[in-house]
Order: C-alpha cells, then sequence, then structure tokens
C-alpha cells in the first residue's frame, strides 16, 4: 500500500535534522522552506532530500535545501500547475537553493 505525503510545504529551521526521500515511483508536490523564527540560538540542523530514478518533485514554492541528492539524470523541473496563489502567478520564477547537489 502506498502512503500518500499530505504535506505540501515542510518548514525546517537550525535545530531541525530532516532526511526526506522519494522513493519508488512516489510524486510530491510541495516546497521546503527555512525559516528560523522559532529556532532560539539556533544549531546545525539540515533539511535533506534524495530523489530515486523514478520519483517526481513537483516544486509549488521557493525552497531551500541543505542538500540535494537526485539519482538520475538530466535534473527536470517544472513549476505546479494550477500555481497556488495569485501572488505565485505573478512571479515570473521560484527560488531554489541547495547547500550541496548529487
Amino acid at each position: 500500500m502506498a502512503i500518500r505525503p499530505v504535506f505540501t510545504k515542510i518548514i525546517w529551521d537550525s535545530i531541525s535534522q530532516l532526511d526526506v526521500s522519494l522513493e519508488n515511483k512516489s510524486t510530491w508536490t510541495g516546497s521546503f522552506v527555512q525559516d528560523e523564527s522559532n529556532a532560539g540560538n539556533g544549531g546545525d540542523g539540515y533539511a535533506n532530500l534524495t530523489i530515486d530514478s523514478s520519483s517526481t518533485w513537483i516544486v509549488d514554492g521557493d525552497s531551500t535545501l541543505s542538500s540535494f541528492n537526485l539519482q538520475r539524470e538530466p535534473l527536470q523541473m517544472r513549476m505546479a500547475t494550477p500555481l497556488p496563489s495569485k501572488a505565485q502567478l505573478k512571479k515570473r520564477y521560484l527560488s531554489f537553493t541547495a547547500i550541496s547537489y548529487a
């Protein structure tokens, strides 16, 4: 039985330790948002994403990751359709930041 993710936005900060994997033909529409408003003094937090060769991430908002591991070539990016808000419809692009990419 496949488990369908319900989160469309994963919020993380410098005290989070997230390792997220998309595997076995899974598709997730969402974004990773770094928000330090509740991190206190901070720490060595991270948000890592691994996508296997059969899975897809449809980015629907600006996203920041510590590490991005894509187990296929080439990197294919497309925006979610329809975009979730009128504000995003006015944007010409989404921002994607990864500190490391493999």
